[in-house]
């Protein structure tokens, strides 16, 4: 008889049949089952504080398919995927999360729950039936897995709403005492929806399509979803078949969005901030008198260059408009002057015959950035400044209802 020692109080425990099964030979992992496992393990809670929530909860359900549950602080996860080569014997457990996902990339062919209720144990039979067992919680450990939003669902094309969610997440403020600007902010617009995020130095803005022009519903709650949630909802877009819509439920306290995934499906319910998102549109100049236009790969070629090049923190890059058509930009080292420096052609209005700005590189690559996932084939970038060289000035391919930039400009020496 095969034992272990029982992880709390060290007795021998008969260690689940299945764990004496030989395998000659490990089949590739369930594409479905490893993904859902690499998303709970994303999922799942690793500072410690509760064992439990560094787990996934896995419940086997009829017609050969599994139910995984992971969760922290802002989300929970839950996917119902089939085992396909796998097999389940045994009910339900809680075991930690990298450790399943490791297994089911390392190839594990069957998984055994047995033990006794107080100490569970988790068997699992690998490569040349190599058993590995390990200590699993009571499902009563887990945490209470919180109820889905009722509300009208929208449905949002899944590759469109993952791009706008990455691009405007890359402005979401990090500072957790300003809880308002912590997240992502949803909003009604024609078609579908507008994403906003900002960090009061810039702001992106980025509109995601309704299925068939469907505008976001009147959700009685206003809708800001955490940064790391926004992060996990895009994973679940961008995981998804291309051919099935996203589809998104808000309520007064959380969200959840629903999507098919290698043939599971996948469920996140999110806690949204409680907190009011700032009312961007004051900060937004009405009139926009220069605007320069040029290659938007070139200029962002000259910008990765600008904050390489750069020694401060705030990546500083001077910005140098004229009526000659000309984009000069510049970077000043401390003490030895012009550090590093480049021109580029570009087609200029404007009313005075130049002007210098000073900004962060790196968040103009940012822009840039929110410009080539919008729009991949607009070759050309549009760069607005406001009245004066300490306005807001944006970046937009064409179109700065669909995708835009705000940025605030840097005070020059």
């Amino acid at each position: 008889m095969t034992t272990f020692p029982c992880p709390h109080c060290g007795a021998l425990v008969a260690a689940p049949k299945a764990t004496r099964a030989k395998a000659t030979r490990a089949p590739k992992p369930s594409a479905a089952l490893f993904a859902a496992l690499e998303m709970a393990a994303r999922v799942a809670e690793r500072r410690g504080y509760s064992p439990a929530l560094a787990c996934v909860q896995c419940t086997p359900q009829d017609d050969g398919l599994l139910r995984l549950r992971a969760a922290d602080a802002m989300d929970s996860f839950e996917a119902v995927v089939p085992l396909e080569a796998a097999s389940w014997t045994g009910g339900t457990v809680v075991v930690d999360a990298v450790l399943l996902r490791d297994a089911a990339k390392a190839g594990v062919l069957s998984v055994a729950v047995g033990g006794t209720a107080d100490a569970p144990l988790l068997a699992l039979v690998g490569v040349g039936g190599v058993t590995r067992a390990r200590p699993g919680l009571q499902p009563s450990d887990f945490p209470v897995w919180p109820e889905a939003p009722q509300g009208a669902p929208w449905s949002a094309d899944a590759a469109g709403l993952a791009a706008a969610l990455g691009v405007v997440g890359l402005s979401v403020s990090l500072d957790n005492h300003r809880y308002g600007m912590n997240g992502v902010h949803w909003e009604s617009a024609e078609g579908g929806c507008r994403l906003v995020a900002t960090d009061s130095n810039r702001l992106h803005w980025c509109h995601a399509a309704g299925v068939g022009g469907v505008r976001l519903p009147a959700w009685p709650s206003r809708m800001l979803l955490n940064r790391s949630s926004a992060e996990r909802w895009a994973r679940v877009a961008k995981a998804m078949d291309g051919s099935l819509p996203v589809t998104v439920v808000a309520g007064d306290r959380a969200a959840a969005v629903y999507g098919v995934v290698g043939g599971g499906r996948w469920t996140i319910v999110s806690r949204l901030i409680n907190g009011e998102f700032p009312d961007y549109r004051k900060i937004i100049p009405t009139e926009w008198p220069r605007e320069a236009v040029f290659d938007r790969e070139e200029m962002t070629a000259a910008m990765a260059e600008a904050a390489k090049a750069a020694t401060d923190r705030h990546h500083e890059v001077a910005v140098v408009l004229n009526s000659e058509g000309v984009v000069e930009m510049s970077v000043s080292s401390e003490g030895t002057g012009i550090g590093w420096s480049r021109s580029i052609p570009a087609e200029i209005r404007m009313p005075d015959a130049t002007i210098r700005i000073g900004f962060d590189a790196k968040m103009v690559l940012d822009a840039l950035k929110l410009c080539e996932t919008t729009s991949p084939n607009a070759g050309l970038a549009h760069w607005c400044l406001g009245p004066d060289a300490y306005s807001a000035t944006r970046i937009h391919t064409g179109d700065p209802e669909a995708a835009c930039a705000i940025m605030m400009p840097l005070k020059l020496d």
